[in-house]
């Protein structure tokens, strides 16, 4: 196909708008060789990508997905085995565990957890409690990672794990918050991590109490 005067139409290849500090959108546009060369290395990676994943291209899109599935149940069986191997005797901590208000609290301390490890403490405290909170912290380059749980009983009781981190965030000095049953924080001081969660109870007794005034 030509145009008048005899110039060849050349193929283009659009990319995708960008926005520069003008706040002015614009599109551009590879030509001729580029847009050819753009074109085989899309078709080369693709290429690839099926031989390695040893399927059809048409087939590369649903092999990626169900790999990025596996990917995420295989972290979260990590970090459940790491839960298990930071605190081996759960049942001990849980009997140790000091009440208010017929609210069980009970801490745990996990030196250079996550909060995928944190979160995977407390969803192994919980079914060992009616009414309880979980606060699970760790301390790891320089900051606290804190996450706090609820059980359904402890929220009828008037516990929320969103005011429990608030007290947290007082505190140690992180930033977080959540709802009644599940709540997150980082940051702050971990100098302070020993003593507040030695307190816990305290924590949970000041939360419940701002629980309390919030329904009057």
């Amino acid at each position: 196909m030509s145009t008048a005067g005899n110039s060849a139409v050349e193929p283009t290849s659009r990319r995708p708008p960008r926005s520069g500090s003008s706040c002015i959108r614009r599109i551009e546009a590879l030509t001729g060789r580029a847009a050819l060369a753009r074109a085989r290395e899309d078709q080369e990676v693709l290429r690839d990508l099926a031989e390695t994943l040893r399927a059809s291209p048409s087939e590369v899109p649903e092999r990626v997905r169900h790999l990025a599935g596996r990917v995420r149940s295989l972290e979260e069986e990590v970090e459940a085995a790491r839960a298990q191997a930071a605190v081996p005797d759960l049942e001990a901590i849980v009997r140790s565990a000091p009440d208010v208000a017929g609210v069980a609290v009970v801490g745990i301390t996990s030196p250079g957890a996550g909060q995928a490890t944190l979160r995977a403490l407390g969803d192994r405290v919980k079914p060992r409690l009616r009414a309880g909170v979980v606060i699970a912290a760790s301390a790891r380059d320089g900051r606290v990672d804190v996450v706090v749980m609820a059980t359904p009983d402890a929220v009828a009781r008037g516990a929320h794990a969103g005011k429990v981190m608030a007290v947290l965030n007082r505190k140690l000095g992180t930033r977080g918050g959540g709802r009644p049953e599940l709540a997150q924080g980082g940051g702050g001081d971990p100098a302070l991590l020993d003593a507040v969660m030695a307190d816990l109870a305290s924590v949970v007794g000041e939360a419940l109490g701002a629980a309390a005034d919030g329904r009057r």
